[in-house]
């Protein structure tokens, strides 16, 4: 295989992550009512789970990214992948709105972990010189979430249930993580100075 199709290759498994994480962001607005209604809660309770999402997000991109340094930003994607599907798969099975935002918390808890791990790994994975529009296509996965991923998922909790949209996100979950695996190891570790990043 050549080092062109190895990088497009790693950037399409990038870009599906960055899917997933856009798809999980944005489903629960449209089916807002119907999770209300099945979780016999209030609109502005299923609400606190989309506040739960972005918090983790936001605080876990601050403060526990940095850290990926030192475990390594592929090992990073990886492990918070596998924290990514277990809060879908818990989103799934949520008996009630305080479980969906524990859920939600630590689905934005690996997003905010992996969002900076996939950029990183994109820039490092790149053909020198096309490191943007490496990193465009891969946030080209947003793009994939909010055309087809949500109205796709809205569309199957219309048919079936809002449950079988977040199974659906997590299988494709399962399959992210099982590509990962190829993804390349990146050390980003230096022990010049005696620093670390």
């Amino acid at each position: 295989m050549s080092l062109t199709k190895q990088t497009d290759g790693n950037i399409i498994i990038l870009m599906i992550a960055i899917a997933i994480i856009g798809c999980n962001s944005f489903l629960i607005s449209p089916i807002l009512n119907d999770i209300a209604t099945n979780l016999s809660a209030s609109t502005s309770e299923i609400s606190r789970a989309i506040s739960a999402y972005g918090g983790a997000t936001a605080l876990s991109s601050l403060f526990l990214a940095p850290y990926a340094g030192k475990i390594g930003v592929t090992r990073t994607i990886s492990l918070a992948g596998v924290l990514m599907v277990f809060g879908i798969i818990l989103s799934a099975m949520s008996m009630s709105w305080w479980m969906l935002t524990l859920a939600q918390a630590l689905t934005g808890l690996a997003a905010g972990l992996m969002l900076p791990a996939i950029y990183s790994v994109t820039s490092h994975i790149a053909p020198k010189g096309k490191e943007s529009a490496a990193l465009g296509k891969v946030i080209t996965g947003w793009s994939l979430a909010m055309v087809v991923g949500i109205p796709l998922s809205a569309t199957i909790a219309d048919v079936s249930n809002w449950r079988c949209a977040y199974m659906l996100l997590a299988i494709l979950g399962l399959v992210f993580l099982f590509f990962s695996s190829k993804l390349p190891v990146i050390e980003t570790n230096t022990k010049k100075n005696g620093l670390s990043f």
